[in-house]
C-alpha cells in the first residue's frame, strides 16, 4: 500500500512540475507579447473613435510595465491616440500629445494644425481675442496671418457695438490696410465727431492726448444735442440732468426757466419763450409763454418724441400720429400715419416718416428724399442721408 501511496505521490508532483513548467512558458510568452497585445487594443480604439477608453488603456499599460515599457512603442500610442481626438475635433487634448511626442513623426505639423482648429473653435465662439492669440501663435502657418486680422477685425467690430468707440476705432486703425479697417475706424469717427476734419485727426496716428479730450467733448455735447438732454430758445437754455431732473439758465421772463419741479424728464426741446418736457410715462410738460396755447400739452398722452419751434409744440405718439398746438395750423401733418420723429423750426415743422421719407409743412422745403434726421431753421431744410451725406433745400 505504502508503495502505492509513494508512486501517487511521485506521480503527482512530476505533473505538478510539468504544469509549472507549462505555466511559466505560457506566462512568459504573454510577457513577452503584452506590449503588441496593448498596442493593438490602444491603436483600435483610437482608431475607432474611441479615445477615452484608449486614454484608459494606455495608462494601466504604462501601470503595467513601468520602466520597462519600450518608448517607440509609447510613441506609436500617443500617436494614434492624438490622431485620434484631432479626428474627433478635441483639438486642444490632441496638442498637448502631438506637442509631447517633439519631432516624432509629422507630430510638430499636426501640432500646429491642432492649434489651428482650437482658433477656429474660439472664432466659432466669438472668443475674438483667444482666437487671434492661437492665429498669431502660429506666425506664417498656413492662412494664420490672415485669420488672425479676420479676428482683430471681428474684436473691433464687437467693441463698436459694446459702445466703446474710441476703443474701436484704435483697434481698426491698428489693423492698417486689411480689408476696410480704415473706412471702418474713419466711419466710426465720423459717427463721433460729425466732423470731417475731427474724424481724420481721430484716426491720425499723431493725435495728442489733449486733442483726444477736445474731440470727444465736443462729441458728447454733440450727443448731448442730439438725443434732446439740451436745449436752447431765443435767450434761455435748458439741460437735463442724468436722475431726470432739469436745470436752466438765461432769460426768465415768461418763466421759460421754471423748471425745477420737473421729475423724470427723458427729452427736452426750446420753443422761442418755452421749454417742452418728455416725461418717461409718456406724458409732456411745458413752461414760458403761452401766447398762442404753445403750452397746452397737459392732456398729451403715449408721446415718444417732442419737438418745439418758436410758437409751436408738436410731438408724436407711440401710434405713430402727430399732435401739435400753437400759432400755426399744421392740418396735412397730422392726418399722416406712421410718423417716427418730428422736428420744429421758427415757422415750419418736418415729420421723419418710418419709410425714412421727410413730410415738412413748407412749401420751399418739401422733400420726396429718405434721411435719418432733419434740421430746420425758418425757410430751411437741412437732411442726413442714411449714407452720412447731407441734402438741402437751400442753395446760394
Amino acid at each position: 500500500m505504502d508503495i502505492e501511496v509513494n508512486k501517487f505521490v511521485k506521480k503527482s508532483i512530476a505533473i505538478s512540475g510539468v504544469a509549472a513548467i507549462i505555466l511559466s512558458i505560457v506566462i512568459c510568452v504573454i510577457w513577452s507579447n503584452l506590449p503588441g497585445i496593448y498596442e493593438y487594443r490602444i491603436t483600435s480604439l483610437a482608431k475607432s473613435g474611441r479615445c477615452e477608453r484608449a486614454v484608459n488603456a494606455l495608462e494601466r499599460f504604462q501601470l503595467t510595465l513601468g520602466d520597462d515599457i519600450d518608448s517607440e512603442l509609447l510613441a506609436r500610442c500617443k500617436y494614434e491616440i492624438a490622431n485620434g481626438m484631432y479626428s474627433e475635433g478635441r483639438f486642444s487634448e490632441a496638442e498637448s500629445y502631438f506637442y509631447e511626442l517633439g519631432d516624432y513623426k509629422d507630430s510638430v505639423e499636426k501640432s500646429k494644425a491642432c492649434t489651428y482648429g482650437v482658433a477656429e473653435q474660439y472664432f466659432a465662439e466669438k472668443e475674438y481675442q483667444a482666437a487671434a492669440d492661437c492665429f498669431l501663435k502660429l506666425g506664417t502657418y498656413s492662412d494664420a496671418l490672415q485669420r488672425k486680422n479676420e479676428c482683430l477685425f471681428a474684436l473691433a467690430e464687437e467693441t463698436y457695438l459694446q459702445g466703446d468707440y474710441s476703443a474701436a476705432i484704435a483697434q481698426f486703425v491698428e489693423l492698417g490696410d486689411y480689408a476696410n479697417a480704415h473706412d471702418r475706424a474713419f466711419a466710426i469717427a465720423m459717427e463721433i465727431t460729425g466732423n470731417e476734419g475731427l474724424a481724420m485727426e481721430l484716426i491720425g496716428e499723431n493725435v495728442s492726448a489733449d486733442s483726444l479730450d477736445s474731440i470727444f467733448e465736443f462729441s458728447r455735447a454733440r450727443e448731448e444735442l442730439s438725443i434732446g438732454r439740451i436745449a436752447a430758445g431765443r435767450e434761455h437754455s435748458v439741460a437735463l440732468r442724468a436722475d431726470g431732473t432739469v436745470i436752466a439758465t438765461g432769460s426768465n421772463e415768461y418763466g421759460q426757466c421754471d423748471v425745477e419741479e420737473w421729475k423724470d424728464i427723458v427729452f427736452l426741446s426750446a420753443g422761442a419763450y418755452f421749454t417742452l418736457g418728455l416725461k418717461n410715462d409718456g406724458t409732456v410738460v411745458a413752461t414760458g409763454s403761452n401766447e398762442y396755447g404753445q403750452c397746452d400739452v397737459n392732456e398729451w398722452r403715449d408721446v415718444k418724441k417732442i419737438a418745439a419751434g418758436d410758437f409751436d409744440s408738436l410731438a408724436v405718439t407711440n401710434s405713430g400720429r402727430l399732435i401739435a398746438c400753437g400759432y400755426h395750423d399744421y392740418s396735412d401733418l397730422l392726418e399722416l400715419d406712421g410718423v417716427a420723429d418730428v422736428f420744429a423750426g421758427a415757422y415750419q415743422a418736418a415729420c421723419l416718416l418710418d419709410d425714412g421719407h421727410i413730410v415738412t409743412s413748407h412749401i420751399s422745403s418739401a422733400t420726396t428724399k429718405k434721411a435719418v434726421s432733419v434740421a430746420l431753421s425758418t425757410a430751411i431744410s437741412v437732411n442726413v442721408m442714411p449714407d452720412g451725406t447731407i441734402s438741402s433745400n437751400f442753395t446760394n
